[in-house]
């Protein structure tokens, strides 16, 4: 009797050490708040999810490729989604930077530079934020995308110890709402991917956020990543308090300059035009930003840069053929590669910059290599 007795509380006492040191969601996949702590995923690649649901965003400043890869990564990223019904592409955010290039962006001069005077940064994200609200906003919205929308923070100011969701960004509250709908849902399993086509700024608001909900860094791991290709966006678009939140929450790829960047996406090289975009795959609106956007023509010949408008050209934009951020928005919808690789957490981002090639600073640390999406894939959808 007693060694019947000894095996029940050995029994017992093993089923509640097994049961008492879970970390991640409960069975059913509801999270279980409790304090914030930074800890490793608990997210496995074998666990069956039913949906991704995916944000895009740029920075605008102060490289102009922001617009051709906002609108050749919007293509690629709802192509993606059409052959997986597990992609679902919620929005977009555009100016996803610092609060000092923001401003910049905003009050930049629009003046043309007397030589030997150059245009400034600030001057450029000036010309690329007028390029996106009068062109590349629209040029999205006129695909019909459902159910999606366009976030501009570029004004607004970023809250990183907001307790109410009315007090973020709206990017943040974007990206906050969609982590809390996915740690609270209880029959299927929902995974939530900003792709940083700029900095983290409202990721780092969302999660930050959520975590004063009292869900642990685990439990949010387990249902959000952040993906970014460029160590230039981490480096010089992403404030140091964002820095500290998002790290561990971000998977690092390859740099995807190599594939997709300077001289390398397809243009509409004038004149002929539209030789490289088709109109009925994409739209009207869609070409005039296309066009705008990646043809290196504008500074140096203003009267037939593009697009043209009542207001005439605008001042210091000139198009540029580099889309790479594009590249990181094929891994976010890329459902496979995110299943496989949803554990890969802050692979050296912070690791100090090396020279990659000659027209980029790339690869650092430990990132994934990914070179799946290519001037030739962006080419076939444009067609």
């Amino acid at each position: 009797m007693k060694r019947i007795l000894y095996s029940f509380l050995i029994l017992f006492i093993g089923s509640a050490l097994i049961v008492g040191c879970g970390t991640g969601p409960t069975p059913d996949n509801t999270p279980t708040p409790s304090s914030a702590s930074t800890v490793t995923p608990t997210a496995s690649p074998t666990v069956k999810v039913d949906s991704y649901q995916v944000i895009l965003s740029h920075d605008g400043y102060p490289d102009p490729d922001d617009n051709g890869a906002m609108l050749g990564g919007f293509l690629v990223a709802t192509d993606n989604a059409k052959k997986d019904s597990r992609i679902t592409i919620v929005g977009l955010i555009y100016g996803d930077t610092t609060k000092t290039k923001q401003n910049g962006m905003i009050n930049g001069s629009t003046d043309l530079p007397v030589p030997p005077a150059k245009i400034t940064d600030d001057q450029r994200g000036r010309a690329n934020y007028t390029f996106f609200l009068k062109y590349g906003r629209s040029a999205i919205t006129s695909l019909n995308p459902v159910n999606f929308v366009i976030e501009d923070i570029t004004p607004q100011t970023y809250n990183f110890e907001a307790t109410e969701l009315d007090k973020m960004t709206t990017g943040g509250k974007l990206i906050a709402k969609e982590i809390l709908k996915a740690l609270e849902e209880k029959l299927e399993v929902i995974r939530v991917i900003v792709s940083a086509g700029g900095g983290v700024n409202s990721a780092a608001e969302a999660i930050a956020y959520v975590r004063k909900q009292k869900y642990r860094d685990e439990d949010i791991k387990a249902h959000f990543a952040i993906v970014q290709h460029s160590q230039w966006n981490w480096q010089n678009a992403t404030e140091t308090t964002a820095q500290e939140i998002a790290a561990t929450f971000t998977i690092r790829i390859e740099d995807q300059n190599k594939y997709t960047g300077k001289d390398l996406a397809p243009s509409l090289s004038l004149p002929p035009v539209n030789k490289e975009v088709s109109e009925t795959k994409t739209s009207s609106l869609f070409v005039t930003a296309w066009q705008g956007a990646v043809d290196d023509i504008v500074s140096t010949n203003p009267i037939v840069s593009l697009p043209h408008d009542n207001d005439g050209w605008i001042p210091n934009f000139r198009g540029k053929s580099d889309v790479s951020d594009a590249g990181s928005h094929h891994f976010a919808t890329n459902s496979a590669a995110l299943d496989a690789n949803w554990n890969v957490r802050n692979n050296n981002l912070n690791a100090p910059a090396n020279k990659l090639e000659d027209t980029t600073i790339g690869t650092l640390g430990n990132p994934l290599k990914y070179g799946v999406f290519t001037t030739k894939e962006l080419a076939t959808l444009l067609k």
